[in-house]
Parts: C-alpha cells; sequence; structure tokens
C-alpha cells in the first residue's frame, strides 16, 4: 500500500459543553464530523487521499488540472463511518486547513489565512471534483462572542443534526498548534451478560478484556455490545468471580448510538445498585440514536 509521510495533527484540549470558552485563546468554531482525518495531495488533476499515518485511503482524478500545479489540503474523509453513510456523504472530503499551494508552504501562517486560501481553492475543487471537495463550515467569533457562539453551534450541529461535537481553534495559529474539542457523550444501560478473555500477554488467563452488554427486545435479551474501560482490578475480578458480575446492570458511556443499541466507542462508567435489568431495553437506548 502506498504511503505518505504521516501528518503532524494538532493535540486536541477537550472540553465539555457548556464549560467556559471565553479564556481559552480559541475564536473560530467547527463542526466535527464523523470520518477520518484526510491529508490529501493534489497533483495536477491527480488527488491522493491519505490517513494521518500515512496509508493510502483513496483516489481519484479531477476534471481538469488544478490551476496552481499542486496542493496538500486536510479534511475530514468520510469513509467507514455509519454517520457519514446515514447522510449520503462516503467518499466526500470535508477541507477544514490548506498546508501548500503550489510552491507556498503555509503551516507559519495563521489559521485565518491558511483558512480564505483555503475557501478559494475549494471553490474550484467542488467544481473539477463533481462536489467530492468541498469545505467544512467555520465562524469566528466577534469580541466576547465566543461562549454564544459555542453555545449556539452545539444546539444547532450537535443536538439539531447530529454532528459529533466542535473543534475550537485559534484564528492566529499555525498549523500544528492546539486544537479544543467537545464531543456529545451517550449513555446507555446494560445487563451484563458475559465477558471476552484478555489475549494481551500480560492479562491472559488472569482478566478480561471486555464485558458483553444486553438488550431486551420484547422478552429476549440480545447481546449487542463490547464494552472496556474498567480498572486492572475490576477485570481481574471478572475473570475470578464472573457470577458476581452476570445479570447486573451497568451503565457505559459513548459517542454516538446505533440502531442496535450498541454505543460507538463505549467506555464503562458503573454498576447501577438500583436498577432492574428487564428495564435495559432497546427502546430506551434507541431514544438517542444519532448514526
Amino acid at each position: 500500500m502506498s504511503t505518505a509521510t504521516a501528518t503532524r495533527r494538532p493535540a486536541y484540549s477537550d472540553w465539555a459543553p457548556g464549560e467556559p470558552l471565553a479564556a481559552s485563546g480559541f475564536d473560530v468554531v467547527e463542526p466535527k464530523a464523523d470520518g477520518l482525518w484526510g491529508r490529501v495531495e493534489i497533483d495536477g488533476a491527480a488527488v491522493v487521499v491519505y490517513s494521518r499515518h500515512g496509508s493510502r485511503k483513496a483516489s481519484f482524478t479531477l476534471s481538469r488540472p488544478l490551476s496552481a500545479g499542486s496542493a496538500v489540503l486536510h479534511g475530514e474523509y468520510m469513509h467507514g463511518t455509519a454517520w457519514s453513510k446515514a447522510r449520503g456523504l462516503t467518499g466526500q472530503i470535508l477541507a477544514f486547513d490548506l498546508e501548500r499551494i503550489g510552491g507556498d508552504d503555509l503551516t507559519r501562517r495563521p489559521h485565518r489565512h491558511r483558512r480564505a486560501r483555503l475557501e478559494r481553492v475549494v471553490v474550484e475543487l467542488a467544481a473539477t471534483s463533481g462536489g467530492r471537495i468541498e469545505c467544512l463550515p467555520s465562524w469566528r467569533a466577534t469580541s466576547g462572542g465566543l461562549d454564544t457562539l459555542a453555545r449556539e453551534s452545539w444546539d444547532r450541529w450537535v443536538l439539531a443534526d447530529g454532528w459529533e461535537g466542535l473543534v475550537f481553534k485559534s484564528a492566529g495559529g499555525i498549523f500544528g498548534e492546539t486544537w479544543g474539542r467537545a464531543k456529545r457523550v451517550f449513555e446507555v444501560d446494560y445487563v451484563c451478560t458475559g465477558f471476552e478473555q484478555s489475549d494481551a500477554d500480560r492479562h491472559r488467563g488472569r482478566a478480561v478484556r471486555s464485558m458483553v452488554g444486553g438488550l431486551y427486545s420484547g422478552r429476549t435479551l440480545r447481546d449487542v455490545v463490547r464494552v472496556s474501560g474498567m480498572t486492572d482490578e475490576e477485570r481481574r475480578a471478572m475473570f475470578n468471580h464472573p457470577d458476581r458480575f452476570v445479570g447486573r446492570v451497568f451503565r457505559a458511556s459513548g459517542f454516538g448510538v446505533f440502531k442496535s443499541g450498541a454505543l460507538r466507542h463505549p467506555n464503562f462508567l458503573e454498576w447501577h445498585a438500583d436498577k432492574a435489568s428487564s428495564e435495559c431495553t432497546l427502546r430506551a437506548a434507541r431514544s438517542e440514536v444519532t448514526i
């Protein structure tokens, strides 16, 4: 498989929705799509999409060569996620940054400059790619208005339209500087139905790898999710005394709920002391289906 140099992706600082942002230094807000970070290299009319680790993911040809000759841009590559499939976006690139255009290296230029150049380039690319390359929406807060912009964007794009979260940037930041992000988190209650054993050398034969969570559909309890995130002590206890845990109700969190009732990227939170297993239903889990 062809590879490119791995991308120096910015580090993220995580923010809880509603947490004050005024002192963060950020002043740009963008919705976060559920895709793969793609490094898009354009040479003439040839377009190749690489993952941030350098693996080749896709290639296609523009209807005419890029007027600047070449470019390297970054965006969310919509492939392999339920969110992108449900929205009919498979194969699309939502561009959010421009690293190079022609012979001009933009990595030391402020974000506001890179964004302006990106928008001009994508006008051309949207036409020559048949709509496969478009710009991710982006807004800059007016003086003192970041918290208001973040709250309105969260309500509009995340809560109402099901995007994964928000990303915060500084208009004066160079490429690679820290960005902020806030992701929507969901919680679902499951019945513990069993465990998967660890295959890691240090835990094999001594601890579980994950816990199986089930939901009732009618009168039938069905396995729907594998959950990790337990401490080593908890995993060893589950391995040694599974009868103490099977049948109990636990809560897990994730970044979305599939139609099956499974959480996306599930993580164990806690055991319920007073919830009956019969209350863990597929209908209840689906009440917040977003993908």
